[in-house]
């Protein structure tokens, strides 16, 4: 039985138990839990910047790409830079 499996079995507050001092951290550091679904867009960014792709346009294209808005993609990466 996968980990995922053995998730769905449990209580929310068993969770919340096991993730606390996690979950804290990432409170502490303004960040949220749904972030790790940005994690595969973040990666898109930096490569897309890093063959000199303009912001702007790697802005839109992200935000087409996976159907968020233009400000959300900003805020996403801005989380993701922030030094903590």
């Amino acid at each position: 039985m996968t980990q995922t499996l053995l998730i769905l079995h449990m209580k929310a507050v068993k969770i919340l138990k096991i993730c606390k001092d996690l979950l804290e951290m990432m409170s502490f550091c303004d960040l949220k839990v749904q972030d790790y679904k940005y994690l595969d867009l973040y990666a898109e960014y930096i490569k897309a910047r890093q063959n000199h792709e303009k912001y702007t346009a790697v802005i839109m294209e992200l935000s087409e790409r996976h159907n968020i808005s233009e400000s959300t993609v900003k805020r996403i990466i801005r989380r993701f830079e922030k030094e903590v």
